[in-house]
């Protein structure tokens, strides 16, 4: 059976991949696509897995598509993700972020592999003693290449280790090492990332795991034919990046390294989206779910930053025929606002959109069955508002809406909500995420729960809010569980203000944010395939296994209960993990490892988290100042 496309499907898709002409689509569907759209001249795909194709449509034609096409298979646009934001501040002094020493763990053995803004692959805090690369692979997605025929990264391009070797003695030799890797990390997030999981020590700066080993992916940004699509207008001044792009990416780092059970991989999403239901069922998401299965194969994701935005609302009807008012302020220079509504099934409402100045967009209902299209023009407000109620969501059932609002008028708009059919009650909505829109927009009385950004809220990942690790407090940003399914996310917390890393021409800086909780806890998930694999005391270890171990030895704050849309089970504490793991008759004991002390416990294990998180084992365990 052919799972993947052929070299000539990738030929004719790569260029309608990239174009501004197109929009790209992700589609589900059992048969043979291919097929299905052989005599349609405007549209192309890929084949990335079974029952998943990668469809580019001519935008033009993009209505003509979903008309023909709707009924039969799903179709998802590519969401936009942001980067879970991190604040360099300057300093020249290390901050306590991380400390203390218990273990000999270095992560040596395993692989981070980070989706983000590329790296800075000269940086020598990501190499070898000798000089080498410590990065076994680059695919940089935003150059092309003629002679890629990989059958997932159909698009940019792949470094090899190799290639990387020699750029690096290139530049060592006075010569210019783009000429061979022309990668770079240009905003320097991804070299930020990389720092906190696996910076080697110089600077005064080491990673958690100063001798994994790294894949990077460079993720392009937003084509602006799939920004608009998504409903946003205005690319702003913050990066953009494709659902999509995302979905391939980890699809590359897996079929990379295609033997995690004997080389262990974490690999780390530091973006993240407002789209979808919160439910973790987007397809990244699924995907999450799906590769986590995999002995040594771990996903960490982290909550977002989207926790005070003001930009979740949430309500319940508790019969039908009542209503139920949502208010959003809109911004001044707002052209363009996407509203997400969500319906648990088998509710049935109907909306009525009230304008700053009054005027009264009719009541629309949603539908049972079928997807529904409605363009309502306010004449006052010179405003275009289109809503879709998308069909019932493949997984779960519940229907989703979206109201995209055309040059709103400022000032105060209304979501006049009648439950016509009422058994559940509940419904979200949710607004893009900050970087994405005017400051001043906000829903009014928002809620703070439910702002996990896809794709924390998968089942199998392991999720991480952030807390400020200095007076063990949460961070007022972090998002906030519980999923909307009503599932345990975040699974825990991590320290994440103030983190001393590594930045672009190996320049320390100070980061604060969602992505370094991720990272922190990336870095973590190393060592503990280190000690389960590579070392081989638990061989067996995967996503979920690690969301358990992980969970177990939290560190928790008194007087709280526990778990929490907030913290989640607690504080990562990896040395409460591991004395779990040792009182567990499941997990080979510590005798099996080398240089011990008094409490079975080697001397000499390197873990950099907050310090506060830990509790001493022994008096002789010296703190690293």
């Amino acid at each position: 059976m052919n799972t993947l496309s052929t070299s000539r499907e990738i030929d004719l898709c790569r260029e309608a991949y990239i174009s501004e002409e197109y929009v790209t689509v992700f589609i589900k569907y059992t048969g043979d696509f291919n097929s299905l759209i052989k005599e349609i001249d405007y549209v192309c795909a890929v084949k990335v897995s079974e029952g998943a194709y990668i469809a580019s449509v001519r935008t033009a034609n993009y209505t003509d598509f979903i008309n023909r096409f709707n009924n039969i298979f799903n179709i998802d646009i590519s969401f936009p993700y942001t980067l879970s934001a991190i604040e360099p501040v300057e300093a020249a002094n290390i901050t306590q972020f991380h400390g203390e020493t218990f273990l000999n763990l270095t992560g040596k053995g395993t692989v981070a592999a980070i989706i983000d803004t590329g790296i800075d692959y000269l940086n020598p805090q990501f190499q070898n003693p000798d000089g080498t690369t410590r990065i076994i692979g680059i695919w940089d997605q935003t150059i092309e290449s003629n002679n890629n025929d990989d059958p997932v990264a159909f698009f940019g391009t792949v470094y090899s280790r190799d290639e990387i070797n020699r750029a690096i003695q290139v530049s060592n030799q006075g010569g210019n090492p783009y000429d061979i890797v022309p990668s770079r990390d240009e905003l320097g997030h991804g070299t930020n990332i990389a720092g906190l999981v696996g910076a080697r020590g110089l600077n005064n700066v080491i990673g958690s795991a100063p001798e994994c080993e790294f894949l990077i992916v460079k993720l392009k940004e937003f084509k602006t034919s799939n920004l608009k699509l998504a409903g946003i207008n205005d690319r702003r001044s913050t990066p953009i990046f494709e659902g999509i792009d995302i979905y391939i990416a980890m699809r590359f780092v897996i079929n990379y390294n295609p033997s995690p059970s004997t080389k262990p991989m974490s690999i780390l999403i530091s973006a993240g989206t407002n789209w979808g239901g919160h439910e973790g069922i987007t397809s990244i998401e699924e995907d999450i779910n799906f590769f986590s299965t995999r002995k040594g194969l771990i996903f960490v994701t982290n909550t977002g930053n989207q926790g005070a935005s003001l930009t979740h609302g949430y309500g319940r009807f508790l019969k039908s025929n009542t209503i139920q008012n949502l208010e959003i302020i809109v911004g001044s220079n707002e052209n363009n606002l996407v509203l997400m509504l969500w319906v648990q099934r088998p509710d049935v409402i109907s909306i009525e959109i009230i304008s700053p100045s009054g005027e009264i967009a009719k009541p629309i209902q949603s539908g049972l069955v079928s997807s529904k299209f409605e363009q309502v023009n306010l004449i006052l407000e010179n405003s275009i508002i289109n809503i879709a109620f998308l069909s019932p969501e493949f997984a779960s059932g519940n229907e989703s809406i979206y109201i995209t609002i055309k040059n709103p008028k400022a000032g105060l708009w209304q979501l006049r909500l009648k439950g016509d059919y009422i058994v559940n009650g509940v419904y979200n909505l949710w607004l893009p995420q900050r970087p994405l829109i005017q400051l001043t927009t906000r829903v009014i009385n928002p809620n703070p729960y439910i702002t996990l950004q896809a794709p924390a809220n998968a089942q199998k990942s392991i999720t991480t809010s952030f807390y400020n690790q200095n007076n063990n407090t949460i961070a007022v940003e972090s998002g906030r569980g519980f999923t909307a399914d009503n599932r345990v996310k975040p699974n825990l917390t991590t320290g994440g203000v103030m983190a001393l890393t590594t930045g672009l021409n190996n320049e320390n800086t100070l980061l604060s944010g969602g992505s370094v909780a991720g990272a922190v806890l990336c870095g973590a998930t190393l060592l503990l395939l280190e000690w389960g694999i590579i070392l081989g005391n638990d061989p067996n270890i995967y996503g979920p296994t690690a969301i358990s171990y992980f969970t177990r030895g939290t560190s928790k704050r008194s007087g709280d209960i526990y778990p929490n849309p907030q913290w989640g089970y607690g504080i990562l504490n990896l040395q409460g993990s591991f004395e779990n793991l040792r009182s567990s008759p499941l997990i080979r004991p510590y005798d099996a490892l080398n240089t011990q002390n008094e409490n079975n416990l080697p001397s000499d294990f390197y873990i950099r988290m907050p310090k506060e998180l830990y509790v001493r084992i022994d008096d002789s365990i010296d703190i690293i100042e």
